[in-house]
């Protein structure tokens, strides 16, 4: 079996290869085998090592770049060092798991093709907004990628109307069995914990960092007499600082997992700019309305439990007033999830691992 080298660097990633990790070692695979590559692109250090911690992620190697790096100059050292780890390790025929659609993931994939090395895509299929540049790193990780693991029927789709239908499989969310162990463990209910009337706010894409969306959102949620509470990002934080003041708003620090999945069991319902935040407010039955104008999970919009919203005061009291109704009458139901979707693909990493690379010769 080649070694697995695994691509991180954001929150979203450290949670899937957390989930991950956990099926191969389910399946039997040798933690040994297995290199989790940190490429240190998340906006706080100590915030992503907390995030780790919890998780319980071992990283066998983090990259470090200088202050102020650039997302060029993030890609380019993290290619650099991610060689020269390999070469030290004495990795020569890794199969490379790159994971949904940030940097990261893009850098994973570019290392592998000039490796020469299989390639396989979690989360593979999924397209956003055509103008950002997660829809862009998709699209060109798939076309690279030897096993294409597809969270949604819509995503196989996609590959297949793109010429990638071969080795695209539906698994569903490989995250899916883990999250509901954890969330059956920690937030069933049974620790006391009761849904409260707050609403869960979360922004840091930088099309919102914009003192209008901010100041919209907040009297779109004075005017409607909610109490919520906002989860700084270090990009909101100015901002917050200096547009946010009321007695029914209170603005907390960037919270570790388990303290964001504790609010989200806690909350009403959730406006986020965050796919992530998104699909785990779904695990928790909680709507999402979310700041973009045409992206987002396309299934739970199918749903009818994910609304976008614009930045107009009265677009988002709007979608407040849908956000309470549903709250009350959320499905039972998810597009997430195919029976035995995730052991096949585990099974598929495992054989493919096998296969001998040759993708130039």
């Amino acid at each position: 079996m080649n070694e697995l080298v695994i691509i991180t660097g954001v929150r979203p990633q450290y949670i899937k290869a957390a989930t991950l990790t956990y099926e191969l070692q389910k399946a039997h695979v040798n933690k040994s085998v297995i290199h989790i590559i940190d490429i240190g692109q998340h906006y706080s250090p100590e915030l992503s090592k907390n995030i780790i911690s919890e998780l319980n992620l071992k990283i066998n190697f983090k990259i470090i770049h200088k202050k102020n790096s650039t997302a060029i100059q993030i890609i380019a050292n993290s290619l650099i060092q991610i060689e020269k780890y390999l070469e030290s390790k004495r990795i020569a025929n890794p199969t490379f798991i790159v994971l949904g659609d940030a940097n990261p993931a893009l850098v994973g994939g570019i290392v592998g093709l000039k490796m020469g090395s299989k390639i396989v895509h979690i989360e593979a299929g999924a397209r956003r907004n055509p103008y950002e540049q997660e829809h862009a790193n998709s699209r060109l990780i798939d076309s690279i990628s030897d096993l294409r693991l597809c969270v949604t029927p819509r995503a196989v789709k996609n590959l297949e109307i793109e010429g990638c239908k071969e080795n695209s499989i539906l698994t569903g969310d490989m995250a899916w069995r883990w999250y509901n162990n954890i969330l059956n463990e920690k937030f069933s209910g049974k620790n006391g914990i009761k849904s409260k009337k707050e609403v869960l706010v979360s922004i840091h894409r930088t099309q919102n960092i914009r003192r209008d969306v901010i100041q919209n959102i907040f009297q779109a949620l004075e005017r409607t007499s909610l109490k919520a509470t906002w989860i700084i990002h270090p990009r909101t934080k100015d901002l917050l600082k200096t547009t946010i003041s009321g007695k029914n708003i209170k603005t907390i620090e960037p919270l570790t997992f388990f303290s964001v999945i504790s609010k989200l069991s806690e909350c009403s319902f959730l406006i986020t700019d965050s796919g992530g935040l998104a699909r785990e407010a779904h695990y928790f039955k909680k709507p999402v309305l979310m700041r973009r104008d045409n992206s987002g999970w396309p299934e739970l919009k199918e749903l009818g439990v994910l609304l976008n919203i614009k930045n107009e005061i009265p677009n988002i009291i709007s979608g407040i007033q849908w956000a309470k109704k549903l709250n009350k009458n959320y499905p039972n139901v998810t597009p997430f999830y195919f029976e035995g979707g995730i052991n096949l693909g585990i099974k598929s990493i495992i054989d493919i691992s096998k296969i001998k690379n040759e993708r130039y010769v």
